[in-house]
């Protein structure tokens, strides 16, 4: 059975070894990318004015070809840079950078297509979550993740030391055979990060079939009662307004992403973060804002939803390190570090067994032909 499972530890290594070298690297630069991204653009730093941002919207809404604003929402790396997601009639969509405080255009790029006009992270995003080729991409990690997972679990039953071996299993003593120095090296490696680098796995697969698991976005929302601000002429409200009516409601909690009417949904969707979730910027409190009377129309607390829901919102923090602040943000580095370093040393050890076998095999042949 131990034979078995080696074969099956290296054959996966082997043959999804580049996925998820890439998957690692592309991780570690997700980790800090909105403070990366964002400190290149040199924005103000001020905080957003959404009466600002209602101004830069009118203006975005009034070019050609005819243009739709479908949501904005804050970059998350520094204070008060706002990223609008425009549809054109023709086009594919755009993501427009601008600065809450000031209202300054920083920078227009492609959401998706055409590639060229990515942003650097966000191309790096679209890598990490979907190899660039959408939803068939997105299956591809999410069952990637899932042979990783499996690998590892692999990986720690034939490392597992015995008992009175685990200081020598976790630090090593050099060796003077490289197999049995690189052997050492990836066993301890392994041993070091393999829970967290499980739970990493786990969490980023999950994620990849949110559309098929319970989630706070589609979660029942709670009628809501009450309310500071009210249209008084008839006319739709601007999203400032209806931002107002979201604060009123959660006083404590940050704007994070505002959703614009339409035909089919004519109301406005506020998404802010309340003290005390998880995930660091994107919060998934909610608040409907009717966009004709200015009404809260339903609400939904983070902090009072179900089991199901929590586990759900929970994927992409303990995914991403967000949970704890920046400690495990740089704890989630480390493990792409640690995948990085547990399958080169796998590789090479692969590779001086390989020529160790080649080297016995000729020796044969030699005493054969003597």
């Amino acid at each position: 059975m131990k034979a078995a499972f080696r074969l099956c530890h290296k054959y996966l290594a082997l043959c999804l070894g580049a996925l998820w070298l890439l998957q690692a690297l592309t991780g570690m630069l997700l980790v800090f990318h909105r403070e990366l991204d964002d400190k290149s653009l040199g924005a103000s730093g001020q905080a957003v004015n959404f009466a600002v941002v209602d101004r830069v919207l009118g203006q975005l809404a009034q070019g050609e070809p005819a243009t739709k604003i479908v949501e904005y929402f804050v970059s998350g790396g520094v204070a008060g840079q706002v990223d609008v997601l425009i549809e054109r009639a023709g086009a594919a969509r755009e993501v427009v950078r601008i600065d809450g405080a000031t209202g300054i255009v920083l920078r227009t790029s492609a959401w998706e297509e055409p590639r060229s006009q990515l942003g650097l992270f966000r191309f790096v995003l679209l890598a990490h979550k979907q190899l660039l080729a959408g939803r068939f991409g997105e299956w591809l990690i999410g069952i990637s993740g899932v042979f990783l997972l499996i690998n590892i679990v692999l990986g720690l039953k034939l490392a597992w030391p015995r008992a009175g071996q685990w200081r020598a299993a976790l630090f090593p003593r050099p060796a003077k055979a490289p197999a049995a120095k690189r052997f050492a090296w990836h066993r301890a490696m392994g041993l070091w990060l393999a829970p967290f680098a499980s739970l990493v796995a786990l969490t980023g697969s999950l994620m990849t079939w949110t559309q098929e698991l319970p989630a706070a976005a589609t979660a029942p929302l709670a009628p809501a009662t009450s309310s500071a601000v009210s249209a008084r002429d008839g006319r739709m409200i601007s999203s400032a307004a209806a931002v107002e009516v979201a604060r009123h409601l959660y006083q404590d909690a940050t704007v994070a992403i505002v959703s614009m009417p339409s035909e089919q949904r004519p109301w406005y969707s506020i998404r802010l973060r309340q003290p005390g979730e998880l995930r660091r910027i994107y919060g998934a409190t909610q608040v409907r804002v009717d966009a004709d009377t200015g009404e809260p129309m339903a609400t939904f607390d983070a902090l009072r939803m179900s089991m199901a829901d929590k586990i759900f919102v929970a994927l992409y923090p303990i995914h991403s390190g967000e949970w704890g602040g920046v400690a495990t943000r740089l704890l989630a580095i480390l493990v792409g570090v640690w995948l990085a370093g547990t399958m080169a040393f796998g590789l090479l050890l692969w590779i001086a067994r390989r020529a160790r076998e080649g080297m016995r095999s000729t020796q044969r042949v030699g005493v054969r032909s003597v």
